[in-house]
């Protein structure tokens, strides 16, 4: 019935394919229930011949067969559901002695294996070969124990697990001790170098050999070993305690080294890559522990030992960052182009890099102290930003030693390699931008927030560290900018050849700014095509100062109003120009303004400027810084016929006058002019009589100027001008000062004389004028070409030079006390 039987199943797709439904007999299943209870019977016997000096050799291939037929007999099984009746359920094969049996065999030979497992069996470092060894020794042994036909706690799978247990922990800690003895260097002094850069070599195998491997955690659980949490405990034992004490002695090897540059980089190199070695494995050990274990490894700590080499770190880090830079630029110094598109060479690239390689190692080491991370931090920030201007200093050089900056040559043109330079320092200020996310600014502040339970330090640090990156940032424009300005000054000299045509000897023409432009459109073509957008702009803009600072240098002086007309066209053609290249320029700057203002000036009439410098005497109401006395007097003017009006002048008196003569006093007498002369041709000045020997002279002398156009009256700067003097009879009158009214302020009169007696006077400050710029000075300029500007400048300048210092002492000015008085 077996041998049937047998013969059904086998012709199966396998035992796992043996299903029942309604159709299918129940005998099939008891059948299959009395094959597994011979297969188990025959395991037994094997089992148990295995442990008895016997004539039969029981070999592993031959329990292996029989471990499977069980299996495969077990999972065919399973009683179809709902067709098994109590009365069959009681039918079991498995008696309590079968079961009895097969555990007493079982454990006869779990005891025999255990004598393998001491002597003949290694349990670290477990590798492709060494673990096929070790589960073909066990193989059997393993398959036995996953048999469920034991009891949940049974002893002698305890037994096995310590043994197990405690052999996995001897290999380890063998393993170990053996190659940290091997590590050792034979360098009896200074040998903490070579130890540490072996240690890193074991360290990234004892990686390898902690790494779980899913085949082998498997394996090892059948004996109820979790074999990575065990290899990980041990191991750290011994590597932790050897890391720690050569970073103890790495200290004090940079202590004693420290001035030695080449020996503080190398340790330091070693130390940092020991370091990040020592961090990879730490993850991997705290994986194979839960949240709640970790703290059994000793590695966890692994970040302490390293305090001292951080500092050494940073300093390497900015050592190493500033010779690549100087490498990069030694190797660019013929400015090659990367891509056209780019616009930049390769030492930026390199620099980028060397920037990146530093951010990159800061987030690998990923210092967990916040004081400790927050302080790197800032000096890894502060390298980068002083790196930055190192780069743009070095920038410099390069172009002084290129002959960029040589004012010997006598023509300059941009060139590619130019732009490029200038582009390469913008290139690599734009990593200050991205420091703020690669060196986690804001969780390393927030850190340090939770640390000191304080929102304001957090906020102390971030504002520190952007402190840092906008003052290099200011740096870099000011160095930028003068760049520019060094480049704009090279093409200065052609643009002031240029220039000369505009300004002086081809004026007239409307074409004579086309050779500057076609200049400018040259240089300016290249400079957008291969410049930076950044770099560009501040271009554009120095160069349109430049040429209108060149123009305004070169325009003549003293010219009439036609030629400052026509430059002023030229000086909007360049504007519209400019504005062709960059929409976005400053077309309006301060040294824009200033020579348009110059230009406006210049184009206006002679008459025009002399109204517009008496017009700023009347709207002056500063308080004069030294008292020259007051004048007090009454203006107004009556409608007379054909559109002319007379004005009337009262002068009443004058206070507190300077005195001007040796005794002290002076021989004052006022003398009245409508001024410009030019509008008031036919009105001669009108002057009061000479009072002797005192500084409060009383005149009420009135004065008349008839057929005056009433039109006048609106024109602005169109003034009363009263003039106060010293008379002496031996030399030049000596002038004491001068008041103006507007003709626009005074009152007009109520039909006769006899009521210009009743028009409130007016208290004037008597002033000293001084050449200034402005209208005067244009007229100065013009009077060689033009009488009336000259005759009205010689006046000015009598006054300007006739002004006798006082003789009866300083004294400040009170328009209260003489108010009073009169």
């Amino acid at each position: 019935m077996s041998e049937n039987l047998l013969t059904r199943l086998m012709s199966l797709d396998g035992p796992a394919s043996i299903s029942f439904n309604s159709n299918v007999n129940i005998n099939i299943w008891e059948d299959t229930v009395v094959l597994f209870s011979e297969y188990l019977n025959q395991l037994t016997v094997l089992l148990d011949l295995t442990d008895k000096k016997t004539s039969v050799t029981v070999t592993d291939i031959a329990l292996k067969k029989a471990i499977e037929s069980v299996q495969m007999t077990w999972v065919t099984m399973k009683p179809p559901v709902g067709q098994i009746t109590e009365e069959v359920a009681n039918k079991m094969p498995l008696t309590d002695t079968e079961i009895s049996m097969f555990r007493k065999a079982a454990t006869e030979y779990i005891k025999l294996m255990m004598w393998n497992v001491r002597n003949d069996c290694v349990f670290f470092p477990l590798e492709d070969n060494s673990f096929k060894d070790l589960k073909y020794k066990l193989g059997v042994l393993a398959s036995v124990l996953k048999l469920d036909l034991w009891e949940e706690k049974f002893f002698i799978k305890e037994e096995l697990s310590r043994l197990i247990l405690r052999k996995i922990k001897t290999d380890t800690s063998k393993w170990a001790e053996i190659n940290l003895k091997l590590i050792e260097s034979k360098i009896e002094k200074d040998n903490v170098v070579p130890e540490s850069e072996n240690l890193c070599e074991l360290l990234n195998k004892v990686i390898g050999h902690c790494t779980p491997v899913g085949t082998i955690t498997c394996f090892l659980k059948t004996f109820g070993i979790d074999y990575y949490s065990h290899v990980s405990l041990t191991i750290d034992s011994h590597i932790s305690k050897k890391a720690k004490q050569l970073m103890l002695e790495m200290d004090k090897y940079q202590k004693k080294y420290y001035r030695i540059s080449a020996n503080i980089t190398t340790s330091s190199k070693v130390s940092l890559r020991l370091y990040i070695t020592l961090r990879k494995l730490c993850n991997i050990m705290k994986g194979n522990f839960s949240q709640r274990e970790q703290f059994l490894l000793v590695i966890a700590n692994y970040q302490t030992w390293f305090l001292e080499s951080l500092i050494h770190w940073l300093m390497t880090f900015k050592v190493e960052c500033q010779s690549r830079m100087s490498r990069a630029l030694e190797m660019d110094k013929d400015i090659v182009l990367v891509t056209y598109m780019l616009k930049f060479s390769n030492s930026s690239v390199d620099v980028l890099s060397c920037f990146a390689s530093i951010t990159q190692e800061w987030r690998e080491i990923d210092y967990n102290n916040a004081d400790v991370a927050m302080m790197a931090i800032t000096k890894i920030t502060d390298l980068i930003c002083d790196s930055v201007k190192f780069y743009a200093e070095k920038i410099h050089t390069i172009l002084r030693n290129n002959r960029y900056y040589d004012e010997q040559v006598h023509h300059f043109d941009v060139n590619d390699q130019l732009c490029i330079t200038l582009n390469n320092i913008q290139h690599v200020s734009s990593y200050l931008d991205c420091l703020k996310h690669d060196l986690e600014w804001e969780k390393t502040a927030a850190a340090m927030s939770e640390l000191h339970d304080s929102e304001e330090i957090g906020e102390k640090c971030l504002n520190t560290l952007n402190r840092l990156i906008d003052n290099c940032k200011e740096e870099i424009a000011m160095k930028s900018e003068l760049l520019v300005q060094e480049v704009v000054g090279r093409m200065s000299r052609d643009i002031r050849r240029k220039m000369d045509l505009l300004t002086r000897k081809d004026w007239k023409k409307s074409s004579s700014s086309d050779p500057l432009k076609q200049y400018l459109q040259r240089n300016m073509a290249t400079l957008q095509q291969c410049l930076h957008e950044s770099v560009y702009s501040l271009m554009v803009q120095e160069l349109w100062q430049t040429s209108i600072k060149i123009m305004e240098q070169q325009m003549m002086v003293g010219q009439l109003p036609d030629y400052y007309q026509i430059l002023y066209r030229h000086l909007r053609t360049l504007r519209i120009f400019f504005l062709s290249h960059r929409e976005q320029l400053n077309v309006h700057c301060d040294v824009s303004r200033h020579i348009e203002e110059r230009l406006t000036l210049n184009s206006e009439t002679t008459q025009e400027l002399m109204l517009q410098y008496l017009s700023k005497l009347c709207q002056d109401l500063k308080t004069p810084e030294e008292d020259y006395g007051q004048v007090a007097l009454k203006a107004g003017y009556i409608s007379e016929t054909h559109g002319y009006v007379t004005i009337y002048v009262k002068v009443i008196n004058a206070k507190d006058l300077p005195g001007l003569d040796t005794t002290g006093f002076s021989d004052p007498y006022v003398v009245i002019t409508l001024q410009p002369r030019m509008l008031f041709q036919n009105l001669r000045s009108q002057k009061t009589k000479i009072i002797t020997r005192t500084l409060n002279p009383v005149f009420n002398s009135s004065f008349q100027f008839h057929n005056v156009l009433s039109e006048l009256l609106k024109k602005q700067g169109a003034a009363v001008q009263i003039l106060v003097y010293d008379y002496d009879k031996l030399k030049r009158d000596d002038f004491v000062g001068e008041a103006v009214i507007p003709l626009s302020s005074i009152p007009q009169l109520n039909g006769n004389a006899l009521a210009f007696e009743r028009t409130p006077g007016i208290i004037l400050p008597l002033k000293r004028p001084s050449m200034a710029e402005g209208p005067l000075k244009v007229l100065q300029e013009r009077s060689q070409k033009d009488s009336d500007a000259k005759e009205f400048l010689n006046e000015r300048q009598n006054l300007f030079n006739n002004q006798r210092k006082r003789t009866d002492g300083n004294k400040n000015y009170n328009a209260l006390k003489f108010l009073l008085e009169y």
